[in-house]
């Protein structure tokens, strides 16, 4: 099944552009890259020559020496005679992380204006190999998993419902009451699918969650096998009982990284690079800890303490088990309310490129779930499984006279002083 995806508008505006650069898809395995840019090029162009680095690693000699776009193209075509160029055509690089060099043409094929598409799967980790990126010849996009967006409108809930609630969200109104008890479900429907397409599509067809969760599983199972395949010798290992690890990690109540929760004598020495590396390959994101409520956000963050959090909310669900699913449905999550809700939370902004930073002192006896920033200042946001208290937030908004205090809830929108109350599914326009 074809879904409705974003990245599809952005393709159509790219490829519009004519002093468009060579781009360059990234993000983790298994999102859609190949489909959706494959498909994209099929309906746009006459012809698409397409190579694959890690199915045809032959295509990788193709590029050692010469670099420029004549003499690469020259050895495509002797290589497949079918690789012809034209205006009607574009060049489609697959898994381009493979071939570094390949990478370093791509500002020739920009100077040249042929029309090339790339994507990588694990170009975080090997843009170290790149002996000279071609800076200010490529375009790079970062594609996520489905948002809850994307999920909604392939469920089948139609545009205009969509505009009419990011309407009450911009007038700060209530939600029609069978609007909003649509879309909480619509919430914990999200959580157990996510947004993983296999595992979208698998629920659109099936309405089976335990199907779900096994290609769920699997895609878990890929990740932990290309850790195994990919990583550094020094990394493979580590790397891997590192992301084991994170159900732990989310699961306690304090939810700061502990490097003694993967091994007992566990620290920053040993694991710090393991964890840049699953990070590098998009399989999580770091939410660091401030030590000031001020702006620029990036400038008073902490390397040293920070949370962590999977790119996919589907994918968490899976890693805590399948019988969480129908506990989500059902409204009881007594053990993991705190490490899913967070965790979602951090999937609407992960998707939306957004920076994750939260704050907290005393040992996370004043804590602040998120922290973001925008052209009127700094935004506080709480996270709550249900509708509950807010003490933190409106003692750090009052200490540090910050405006925006948000508190996103099951319930419908709402105002209680100076904090907004906002209904979870509201996130998607959050900016």
């Amino acid at each position: 099944m074809q879904l409705q995806r974003k990245i599809f508008k952005f393709l159509e505006e790219w490829s519009s552009n004519p002093d468009k650069k060579s781009l360059i898809v990234s993000g983790c395995r298994q999102i859609g890259k190949t489909k959706c840019i494959l498909d994209f090029c099929k309906r746009k162009y006459k012809k698409v020559i397409y190579i694959d680095f890690i199915s045809e690693p032959e295509y990788i000699a193709v590029f050692n020496g010469n670099l420029t776009t004549k003499e690469i193209l020259r050895k495509l075509n002797l290589m497949n005679n079918d690789f012809t160029y034209d205006e009607n055509t574009i060049v489609f690089f697959d898994e381009i992380q493979n071939c570094p060099n390949a990478i370093i043409s791509l500002k020739y094929f920009t100077i040249d204006k042929i029309n090339t598409v790339c994507s990588g799967s694990l170009l975080g980790t090997s843009y170290n190999c790149v002996s000279s990126f071609p800076v200010g010849y490529v375009e790079l996009h970062k594609m996520h998993s489905l948002d809850f967006e994307e999920f909604l409108l392939n469920y089948g809930i139609k545009k205009e419902i969509i505009n009419e609630v990011k309407k009450c969200y911009e007038s700060q109104t209530k939600v029609d009451d069978i609007i909003h008890k649509k879309f909480i479900e619509l919430i914990k429907l999200y959580v157990c699918v996510g947004g993983m397409p296999e595992a979208v599509n698998m629920y659109l067809e099936t309405k089976d969650l335990n199907s779900v969760f096994k290609v769920q599983k699997n895609i878990v199972d890929g990740y932990i096998a290309d850790i195994a395949k990919y990583a550094d010798n020094a990394e493979k290992n580590k790397a891997r009982i590192l992301y084991e690890s994170l159900p732990k990690q989310l699961a306690k109540e304090y939810k700061k990284f502990q490097y003694k929760l993967i091994e007992k004598n566990g620290n920053s020495r040993k694991y710090l690079s393991s964890l840049q590396w699953i990070k590098d390959a998009n399989l999580v994101q770091i939410c660091y800890n401030l030590t000031a409520l001020q702006k620029p956000l990036k400038g008073f963050c902490t390397d040293e303490t920070f949370k962590v959090y999977y790119g996919d909310i589907g994918l968490l669900c899976c890693c805590l088990g399948n019988k969480i699913q129908s506990n989500i449905l059902l409204g009881d999550l007594q053990i993991f309310k705190g490490a899913i809700y967070e965790n979602l939370f951090a999937d609407f902004l992960i998707k939306k490129d957004i920076s994750l930073y939260y704050y907290t002192k005393n040992s996370g006896v004043s804590e602040i779930d998120f922290v973001c920033e925008n052209n009127e200042g700094i935004i506080l946001f709480e996270v709550k499984s249900e509708n509950g208290k807010s003490k933190s937030l409106k003692y750090e908004g009052e200490k540090n006279k910050i405006k925006q205090l948000i508190k996103i809830t099951t319930s419908n929108l709402g105002k209680n002083g100076s904090i907004l109350s906002l209904p979870w599914y509201m996130c998607m326009f959050i900016k």
